[in-house]
């Protein structure tokens, strides 16, 4: 097993309130020193950013996948993230979490 260095660049994408995103994105930040963390309200604000993701926790759909270079992990705010669980995500080294 090798040891990765931590993330740089964590995003936040909306899931149940809307609201909420900019809370978590802000506690996030301020439990993880050194991290940029970025809410996106929308999955398509995101999109031309996501380039820079370490982390995705939220909606990570195929469509972005393939911009995604850093991408390291995403966690499903869902009990199941199956949804997440297509084809090009499986073939990818990326680690899928959920709830």
């Amino acid at each position: 097993m090798s040891i990765q260095a931590p993330p740089r660049s964590i995003f936040v994408t909306a899931f149940g309130a809307r609201g909420a995103v900019d809370d978590r994105a802000v506690r996030i930040q301020a439990a993880v020193p050194g991290v940029a963390c970025r809410g996106f309200r929308e999955a398509n604000d995101m999109a031309p950013h996501i380039q820079d993701a370490d982390v995705i926790l939220g909606v990570a759909g195929k469509e972005r996948l393939a911009r995604a270079t850093r991408l390291r992990r995403v966690h499903s705010p869902a009990a199941g993230p199956d949804t997440l669980l297509y084809p090009e995500m499986v073939a990818s080294d990326i680690v899928v979490t959920g709830y």
